[in-house]
């Protein structure tokens, strides 16, 4: 009988969007005529539905670390890395399957090698693209020999995999730059749970009663507020608004939330407004915490990374406003659904009066253009959509063996 293998750093309970993506594609690739072994780095009680015949998961001890610390990151992904080349070396066999996520990075290297010489059907889920994304932010210098060097195998071992799925349009343009062929490529975005998060009105959420902001244009940025982010353009644009209307509320934490903190305390105009990260059951009382959800990544992320926080801000029935490259792929979904506004990442000055227009807009324009959102997220990204598209791939193995 063939096993599927999952690696993948997180999975339940880790509470961040790969473990709720990655285990939700797990739960579908149930569907699977064979054996499925999950092999994460994520610590937590071994339940009944997790030790089956034909199921099981094995959780690798790696420790705790600070992810906000480079040294430690990289510690504990050098740790992750090798116990999984370990425990794929040992067991994954010939004609058996493997589905990884690019975290960690290392495993997309140790899995093209292994691939190299035992002829399984290896699939990689492109979360992240590497090391392109160390350039944008600023742990890599695009010149250096060292990066040059670290792109050549990168490239190579991307295009070792049979399938590399991709959650956007610019990602894939990324991949084949790097050598991967067209057909290998499968474009699979992200979703959000419609059913769970449902549109409702601003001026009653509590988080915002709580604060004293009920009846103000919130714009809302929620999730990690981190090195790719574009946090500083963001905050230079803040400093920029005029319209008294518009506050900005933060909920999250990364490596520039002490940034946020700093500027909300020097704020003149007392616009700015953080929450430390709430839990995910929170989410639909959160998500809804705004007139306009904020969705930024910094300069040189286009194709490198989809922020799939925008279907979940969509889901919630609000518009974007989308702060990144014109032709990536949140950008071309504003466009072609007409559900927000988008602005490159390094104009301040034009990001702000973006603000201030959406500020004086009619209540009915903003209204439609949350609508639009909604019907996006119900059409294009709902986790019924999305998983049957997972539940075709996964079946479709059922029909294919290697010789």
């Amino acid at each position: 009988m063939r096993t599927l293998f999952f690696f993948t750093e997180y999975y339940e309970p880790a509470p961040n969007s790969t473990a709720y993506f990655l285990t939700r594609i797990i739960g579908v690739a149930r569907r699977f005529h064979g054996k499925i072994q999950v092999i994460c780095a994520t610590p937590g009680p071994q339940t009944p539905s997790e030790d089956t015949e034909n199921f099981s998961v094995f959780r690798v001890a790696v420790g705790h670390g600070d992810k906000n610390n480079l040294k430690q990151r990289i510690q504990k992904f050098l740790v992750i890395s090798w116990h999984f080349f370990r425990l794929a070396f040992l067991h994954v066999r010939r004609n058996d399957v493997v589905f990884a996520v690019t975290n960690p990075a290392f495993i997309i290297f140790i899995l093209a090698v292994l691939r190299s010489f035992r002829r399984f059907e290896y699939i990689l889920l492109a979360y992240d693209i590497f090391p392109e994304n160390l350039v944008a932010a600023g742990l890599a210098r695009q010149k250096s020999f060292h990066y040059r060097v670290v792109k050549k195998i990168f490239d190579w071992s991307y295009s070792r995999a049979d399938r590399v799925i991709v959650i956007g349009r610019d990602m894939a343009n990324i991949l084949k730059n790097k050598g991967v062929e067209n057909r290998r490529l499968l474009l699979i975005p992200n979703w959000s749970d419609c059913s769970r998060i449902q549109p409702t009105s601003p001026r009653n959420n509590p988080y915002l009663c709580q604060l004293g902001i009920q009846n103000k244009k919130v714009f809302l940025f929620a999730g990690n507020i981190g090195r790719v982010q574009g946090i500083n353009n963001l905050l230079t644009a803040i400093t920029l608004v005029k319209s008294k209307q518009a506050v900005f509320l933060f909920i999250g934490s990364g490596a520039m939330a002490d940034t946020v903190r700093m500027q909300q305390a020097e704020s003149r105009y007392h616009n700015i407004y953080y929450l430390e990260p709430l839990p995910l059951e929170k989410q639909p009382e959160f998500l809804n915490a705004c007139d306009v959800a904020i969705v930024t990544l910094g300069t040189n992320m286009l194709g490198l990374g989809v922020p799939s926080k925008s279907y979940f801000s969509m889901a919630a029935g609000k518009p974007l406003l989308y702060i990144g490259e014109h032709d990536s792929e949140i950008a071309q979904v504003i466009a072609e659904e007409q559900c927000g506004w988008q602005v490159e990442p390094h104009e301040p000055a034009r990001l702000a009066e973006l603000i201030d227009l959406i500020c004086a807009l009619p209540e009915e324009k903003l209204t439609a253009a949350g609508q639009a959102a909604r019907r996006t997220a119900e059409k294009r990204f709902s986790e019924t959509v999305i998983q049957n598209r997972y539940g075709e791939l996964f079946t479709s193995l059922n029909h294919q063996e290697k010789k």
